[in-house]
């Protein structure tokens, strides 16, 4: 055991800060085991004391309780279960819109479709006739072939333009990735 002297000292060095971990066990251990101290020393004991309790106390708080694991896994699944349940019920809505969406889709465009082939620009097969003669023959030919030509030049066109907005957009989408 340490004598009253030595122990003084050491606490001197504990109040500036300058003790060792030893040195404080040194302290606790005096303190814990002389049932009688000094008059000047009372209050150091009750001091070393009194830490030597709140360290049990926190370690006592910081023990972990024995079915902690097993009531954390029982909530994370009640709780997981809960949310699939929510989501079952939230599941028909959404597939049902997605129908929904799909057949507005479906109808716009076929009426879309029907309209185009109904324009004013289609041939009218009631209306063509059976030419009476070659020269009206070729005529009728010659409409017609000037007819395709006016709408596959139409075409090509549109088709021209398409490849430049396509090149422009490459380009473009190219310079914003850079």
């Amino acid at each position: 055991m340490i004598e009253e002297k030595n122990i003084k000292e050491i606490l001197d060095k504990f109040y500036l800060g300058a003790t060792t971990v030893e040195e404080e066990k040194a302290l606790e251990e005096y303190f814990d085991y002389t049932p009688i101290v000094s008059e000047d020393l009372k209050v150091d004991k009750e001091l070393f004391l009194s830490m030597k309790a709140e360290r049990v106390r926190t370690q006592e708080i910081r023990v972990v309780p024995l079915q902690l694991d097993s009531n954390l896994n029982k909530l994370i699944e009640s709780l997981d279960e809960k949310d699939r349940k929510a989501r079952k019920e939230k599941t028909p809505f959404w597939y049902i819109a997605g129908i929904a969406a799909s057949v507005i889709v479906l109808l716009s465009v076929s009426l879309y479709l029907f309209n185009v082939r109904n324009d004013n620009n289609s041939i009218d097969i009631s209306r063509v006739h059976q030419p009476a003669t070659q020269e009206e023959a070729m005529q009728q030919t010659s409409k017609a072939l000037l007819l395709l030509s006016e709408k596959l030049n139409k075409a090509d066109s549109q088709l021209e333009m398409m490849d430049g907005k396509i090149e422009k957009v490459k380009k473009d989408f190219n310079d914003n990735i850079k």
